[in-house]
């Protein structure tokens, strides 16, 4: 896991929490949303290698011994939204949506914009913008050996 529930409430207390999330939930609450908070990153495609093959988080990586702060920051911003009820899954499948028509031999549509931060699962773009340093070009993939 990227941050505990003490590290989420100091990098919060630190920080104008204008919904009240922090005081509103307890230790185990929010160490659940950090835990969905590290599943979400951890699903994510980033540069180099997990320092240890075994280790289930993607962090820290080849080259590091630390968790960057950055990632910490990450799963705090994501967190604090889990336990604000945002959830990526439901807003990407309850977009509007409208089909193709033709009127008069004229083709129209209406498309809605989905940012990167939500097409990757990520329900805060501050968490994003935390996290996309990190991740490969997009034109790499990365394969694992199972045997």
């Amino acid at each position: 896991m990227y941050s505990d529930d003490t590290k989420f409430d100091t990098y919060w207390n630190a920080r104008l929490d204008r919904r009240g999330i922090v005081a509103a939930n307890d230790a185990s609450t929010k160490t659940k949303a950090l835990v969905e908070a590290t599943q979400l990153i951890n699903n994510l495609n980033f540069e180099g290698e997990k320092l240890v093959s075994t280790q289930d988080d993607e962090f820290p990586r080849l080259g590091a011994t630390d968790v960057p702060q950055a990632i910490e920051d990450a799963a705090n911003e994501m967190a604090y939204h889990i336990l604000d009820g945002r959830d990526v899954e439901f807003e990407l499948e309850n977009l509007e949506t409208s089909g193709l028509g033709v009127q008069s031999m004229r083709k129209t549509s209406r498309q809605k914009f989905i940012s990167d931060a939500k097409a990757h699962g990520i329900p805060s773009e501050k968490a994003w913008r935390y996290l996309k340093p990190f991740l490969r070009d997009g034109q790499t993939f990365k394969m694992n050996r199972i045997s």
